[in-house]
């Protein structure tokens, strides 16, 4: 990571009860895993927000490297230990891709901080998950805690707050039991055919595997954008209103869905909201130091040669438009969601070549080749390749 960085604080969590209550504040050894446990739990629910704020499947190189804590030392009073984090190790999040965006100038992580505060203290209050907390993370829950014993707490005190929810081995048990409860991941592929702003919450046509209607259902604010723009082609092509929903569905006794509980992903099939000429005409204006004082604008030629090889694909429909991002080292990528395929290509303009990745998210299956200037259609061909023949093909 390049030059110093400073540390700023993330986290008093404050120890309460049998071990913690002596006239000098301590932390036994074996319980400073609480505090490792504590930052996965912090990275997991920060990339869930991340995947459901940007459509995609997997967070950029690098994202749980840039979330650092360190112990900075233990207040008196109660048993206070101080976890600081490294604010430099966050910075190339700015801008690639995107910042997730916020309220009070929190970033991705101090999000995801409280959003387990939030959890935490649902859970205390009325023993249920809040509807927002991204169900993937529970099972973190199981590592955070382990330590504490009977009628001991870890209190989760943010910066410059002098109160915060209380973490017990009782509201761990809440915790798990709510991951036994009959529900489980679903995506869905399905119409939009209504949205009300004011409620937040669409309606979700789907045909297969049954025909179904689900009437308001439930959204986040990030994914607004994304269901207007579904929504718009529903009177003249009901086609291309269609999206691909992931969430948690609740189950009968046999495993039958009955009803969808919640939605953190919205991705129309179209692809990319913006639209490519759009989002070309951001990238031309970014400026030297976008990535916190450090990162490369994109050069005019790896703009250039991407709006030329994107000018080929079709635009009749039959691809989705692709996401577009800059690269710290003055370059561009592209990405597209096709089915279970996540796919990325990043150009490289000194070699006159586009280097092409594809996983295949469900089988974990993936394909890497280079494709040089002079047969960029060969893009054209492998993206309708991977939307028209079985994933299989290419494992």
């Amino acid at each position: 990571m390049p030059g110093d960085f400073e540390s700023a604080p993330f986290l008093r969590p404050v120890l309460r009860g049998g071990r913690f209550d002596t006239p000098s504040p301590i932390v036994p050894v074996e319980f400073l895993a609480e505090f490792a446990a504590y930052r996965a739990l912090v990275v997991e629910v920060a990339s869930a927000l991340f995947r459901e704020a940007h459509a995609r499947h997997r967070v950029p190189a690098g994202f749980e490297d840039s979330f650092q804590l360190s112990l900075a030392g233990i207040e008196s009073g109660s048993t206070i230990p101080v976890l600081v984090r490294s604010v430099v190790l966050a910075a190339n999040l700015t801008l690639f891709p995107p910042e997730l965006a916020s309220t009070g100038g929190q970033d991705i992580f101090e999000q995801a901080r409280d959003r387990v505060a939030a959890c935490v203290e649902s859970v205390a209050a009325t023993g249920k998950v809040p509807p927002d907390f991204p169900w993937v993370a529970l099972r973190y829950f199981e590592r955070f805690g382990e330590r504490l014993k009977p009628g001991e707490s870890i209190e989760l005190r943010p910066p410059g707050s002098s109160i915060g929810p209380r973490y017990t081995v009782e509201t761990k048990r809440l915790i798990a039991e709510s991951r036994t409860k009959k529900t489980k991941p679903i995506m869905l592929v399905g119409m939009i055919s209504g949205l009300d702003g004011n409620s937040k919450t669409f309606n979700l046509d789907v045909r297969e595997p049954k025909e179904r209607h689900y009437k308001r259902l439930p959204y986040r604010p990030e994914m607004h954008s994304a269901l207007v723009a579904c929504l718009a082609q529903f009177g003249d092509n009901p086609q291309h209103s269609q999206a691909r929903i992931v969430g948690t569905a609740a189950c009968d006794k046999s495993d039958k869905l009955t009803d969808i509980v919640e939605v953190t992903q919205v991705q129309p099939l179209d692809g990319a909201v913006t639209p490519v000429a759009v989002r070309i005409k951001q990238l031309r204006s970014i400026k030297a130091g976008w990535l916190d004082g450090a990162g490369a604008p994109p050069s005019d030629a790896s703009i250039d040669w991407l709006e030329e090889i994107l000018g080929q694909l079709p635009s009749d429909g039959s691809l989705p438009r692709p996401y577009l991002y800059p690269t710290p080292e003055g370059s561009v990528q592209a990405e597209w969601d096709i089915g279970p395929w996540s796919v990325s290509a990043e150009v490289d303009v000194t070699n006159r070549r586009l280097s092409v990745s594809a996983l295949n998210t469900q089988t974990q299956a993936s394909h890497d080749y280079e494709i040089q200037a002079n047969h960029s259609e060969e893009l054209v061909n492998f993206l309708k390749f991977l939307k028209t023949d079985p994933p299989s093909q290419l494992a």
